[in-house]
Parts: structure tokens; C-alpha cells; sequence
């Protein structure tokens, strides 16, 4: 799955790219994310917001590009509860900037 080119321009939003309770990545599938932005404010996950994430075989999610431009924001790669990337799997975040004066977890959240 390819996802590019996003735009989320609204007071209070969450996952600019993909908003779910659950992310799933196997064998090898892979999920790229790039060129997404959250404006506004109280915009979090830029690339995902996602309760529990799971990565495995030769899976990858790759998050380039992202970035969160608001009052009150966090996550700019990812907002997840569980994370868990197993043995051969990866997870790759690159250029993601979060901006703000209330703005914390560029990376991942």
C-alpha cells in the first residue's frame, strides 16, 4: 500500500494518513507513507494513529515526509498503545517534524 500526497486540515484530528484501532503487516507486505501534513490544531499521528500495530515476517512501514504543523500536537510518524516489530520486520521513520508550543514525539508517540 502506497499513501502519498495527504493533507489534513482541521482543528482536532488524528492519523493524517490512517486512523484505526488496529494495523496489521505480514509476510511481506508493506505500508509507505509520504508527503502527508496535519495543519492546525490538536492534529496528532501525521503518518499514523493507530491503538495496536503489529509488524512481522519481512513487513515493512516506512513514514518519509511527515509533518505536523499545529498548536497542540504529537506523533508526527506514528500515535500507537502497542507497537510490536518482530524479528525481521522494520519500521522506518525519516524527515518528520512536529512544530508547535505544545508538541512532543516527533517520531513516534
Amino acid at each position: 500500500v502506497n499513501i502519498q500526497d495527504i493533507r489534513l486540515d482541521s482543528t482536532g484530528g488524528s492519523g493524517v494518513a490512517i486512523s484505526a484501532a488496529w494495523l496489521t503487516l505480514n509476510d511481506r507486505s508493506s505500508l509507505m507513507i509520504s508527503d502527508c501534513v496535519g495543519l492546525q490544531n490538536t492534529v496528532h499521528g501525521g503518518g499514523l494513529f493507530v491503538l495496536h500495530v503489529n509488524v512481522s515476517g519481512e513487513a515493512l512501514i516506512s513514514m518519509r515526509h511527515v509533518s505536523l504543523e499545529g498548536g497542540s500536537a504529537y506523533g508526527g510518524g506514528l500515535v500507537g498503545q502497542t507497537l510490536e516489530i518482530e524479528e525481521h520486520a522494520r519500521m522506518v521513520v525519516e524527515d518528520v517534524s512536529v512544530t508547535g508550543p505544545l508538541s512532543y514525539g516527533a517520531g513516534v508517540s
